[in-house]
């Protein structure tokens, strides 16, 4: 399911796991009528999506997130998938 969020963008993380690999995402503040701050994964296959969100800081504007239920383990995963920031030209992909 995807949704789309008004949100201010609060911090980039990156995080290494105990294989190396790299895991990044953002931090958003979503506005709306249930405001929280919310950690969206960005997907490895996309490196410019996180370029954009390193720079994005402070910044305000709207993202696509995808969300996805692991039926086995009941949790839910959060997927950045696109970031539209106010007066800033989207990234391509």
């Amino acid at each position: 399911m995807q949704l789309t969020v008004d949100c201010t963008v609060n911090g980039y993380v990156e995080r290494q796991a105990k294989d190396l690999r790299i895991f990044r995402s953002v931090d958003l503040y979503v506005k709306g009528k249930d405001p929280g701050n919310l950690r969206v994964n960005i997907p490895e296959s996309n490196p410019a999506l996180a370029e954009q969100a390193k720079a994005s800081e402070g910044k305000t504007g709207r993202a696509v997130v995808e969300l996805r239920k692991f039926e086995q383990t009941g949790r839910w995963s959060f997927e950045l998938l696109r970031l539209e920031l106010n007066g800033v030209p989207p990234v391509k992909h």
